[in-house]
């Protein structure tokens, strides 16, 4: 479990940045549990097929998505709040990517890791389990990995929208 910090935090170089910094105070005040994960392999996004083709082949983003999950298995195994298996309560994912294709679209990025998660963090992405989720895409440096993800379980009633 780790404690929240969002890439460029010390220099606030994210494009929502008054919007991120609101969200990483007020989780620095509850300070919940949350497991966070840094990914430093380039992300390969969930994409179906276009004009006959995908633009990236199913086997590459099937091989990204098993070294995901090797990666946050690595991570669960350095703690015990996740020993028991997928996480039953309701949690919130926050995603932050910072690839350096200018075709990467957030959106399937996140689809891809949801799905390379389930029956690790929990038992499928449906919304019984995935309360919310929050996607944001930042400029690539060297010192930050191209995708991070935080999992934090929720224990109260989130508002209906």
């Amino acid at each position: 479990m780790d404690t929240a910090r969002i890439p460029g935090e010390e220099d606030s170089t994210t494009d929502c940045e008054g919007t991120v910094s609101s969200l990483w105070s007020i989780l620095k005040i509850l300070n919940p549990p949350m497991l966070h994960v840094a990914i430093w392999e380039e992300p390969i996004p969930w994409a179906r097929m276009r004009g006959g083709h995908a633009r990236w082949k199913p086997e590459d983003l099937r091989a990204w998505q098993d070294h995901v999950r090797d990666v946050v298995l690595q991570e669960i195994a350095l703690t015990d709040a996740y020993a028991s298996g997928p996480y039953e309560d309701p949690s919130v994912m926050v995603l932050a990517f910072a690839t350096k294709s200018k075709k990467f679209d957030l959106d399937n990025g996140a689809k891809a890791i949801l799905d390379a998660l389930k029956h690790v963090l929990y038992p499928d992405d449906s919304k019984k389990y995935i309360k919310g989720l929050i996607v944001f895409g930042t400029e690539p440096h060297d010192d930050q990995p191209p995708v991070q993800l935080w999992h934090l379980p929720v224990t109260v009633n989130l508002p209906s929208p």
